[in-house]
């Protein structure tokens, strides 16, 4: 190896074993012992700091004016319990860790009467369950000893419930516009003659054509907001093996777990609101 490769492995910290070829009979064997080379810091600065100048950010004039923002329906804390049945890929003895997260996939209310103060939610989504265990590859009377591993788990959720809506001078419930039925215009003929030329006109509606009126309107979405999740389960092991001459030792590799899960969830919906514009400060 070349100083220019020696000097390259020093900086990413390589860990190199160097054994002294002139050690003598009067070193100690600790001495002569190979050195391990267990990195260093290569570079560190503080980066000094930098000025700014405030901006005035520009806004409309001052008065009364007319935004759409999201609007806070209603918002619930929604219970759900889950049961599900998980397989490990190898036997465990021990369950060191278990990180979870949840997600939403689904969150729809759906469309209600203006005057009712209550909607439907449809919930969806899954718990990503990652667990780290503790496995047993050899072992006596006194020592067990393996590796740890991993298993991550998508447990899914479904459920519906029945929301309040707020019902406040700014704070109010979900806009839905209907579509009206659709309205016909007649147009009138007094020009309709038949075969025979002694009759007088035919008065009345124009059978050669039709008129029609269709009006559609095109209501905001709603959507949620996931706030916060509180997950109070257990993990119960499944037909776990005990030994006979050590009952405080099992493995088990199937579990039963028992979720109760609750969800803080804002239901939203941006509507339009009279607001009054002040000068800044």
């Amino acid at each position: 190896m070349n100083k220019e490769n020696e000097a390259n492995d020093n900086i990413l910290g390589y860990v190199e074993e160097t054994a002294d070829s002139t050690c003598s009979c009067s070193q100690s064997e600790s001495e002569c012992a190979p050195q391990r080379w267990c990195g260093k810091v290569v570079d560190a600065k503080t980066e000094p700091g930098c000025e700014n100048t405030p901006v005035v950010p520009k806004t409309i004039d001052k008065g009364l004016f007319v935004t759409k923002i999201p609007i806070v329906l209603a918002e619930a804390n929604v219970s759900i319990p889950i049961m599900a049945e998980l397989k490990l890929e190898d036997n465990a003895i021990e369950i060191k860790r278990i990180k979870k997260n949840v997600y939403v996939t689904q969150c729809h209310l759906l469309p209600t009467d203006p005057c009712d103060t209550t909607g439907t939610l449809f919930i969806e989504g899954f718990i990503r369950k990652n667990i780290e265990y503790a496995t047993e590859e050899c072992s006596n009377d006194e020592v067990i000893c393996g590796r740890i591993k991993h298993c991550t788990f998508k447990v899914p959720f479904k459920c519906t419930t029945t929301v309040c809506f707020f019902r406040k001078p700014v704070l109010r419930g979900p806009i839905f516009l209907q579509n009206p039925p659709t309205t016909e215009a007649e147009i009138f003929q007094d020009t309709l003659k038949s075969c025979d030329v002694c009759r007088e006109p035919v008065i009345g509606k124009d059978p050669c054509q039709q008129n029609f009126k269709t009006t559609e309107f095109f209501n905001e979405p709603i959507f949620c907001e996931l706030v916060k999740a509180i997950f109070n389960e257990a993990d119960i092991h499944n037909c776990p093996q005990t030994s006979c001459t050590d009952p405080t030792e099992q493995s088990f590799r199937k579990i039963t777990e028992k979720v109760l899960l609750t969800l803080k969830i804002k239901v939203l919906q941006k509507q339009q609101v009279a607001l009054n514009a002040e000068d800044l400060c």
